[in-house]
């Protein structure tokens, strides 16, 4: 029979996070169970892998609902599956450097994370 133990949810380590996508990181670190992995704010051209996103597991599917109705008119979401500790991730995506700061400006402030 495996005993439970109390735990604590700690910030174990810091990154280096591009500036203009910090603010997307930010938010969606703020919801509890929701864990970002990577994230890029884009470079110029028209290549779709130039385009900036974020990479994040989620463990709430309430969560999970509320980040993906704010992003609804902003990016794209995908679902990648691997087989590590965090097999479903999502990534975030949007098609231009405009697309994102619209988001971060107008949607970001309506949908914060409130948690009693």
């Amino acid at each position: 029979m495996e005993e439970e133990h109390t735990t604590t949810h700690v910030a174990v380590k810091t990154a280096k996070v591009d500036d203009y996508i910090l603010p997307v990181v930010q938010w969606l670190n703020d919801f509890p169970g929701v864990t970002t992995q990577w994230s890029c704010e884009g470079v110029p051209g028209d290549d779709v892998e130039n385009k900036p996103y974020v990479v994040f597991c989620c463990e709430d599917t309430e969560y999970l609902s509320m980040i993906l109705k704010s992003l609804k008119d902003y990016a794209r979401v995908e679902i990648e599956f691997y087989t590590d500790f965090c097999p479903v991730r999502f990534c975030i995506k949007f098609d231009s450097k405009q697309q994102l700061q619209s988001f971060i400006a107008l949607e970001m402030r309506r949908t914060k994370c409130t948690t009693s």
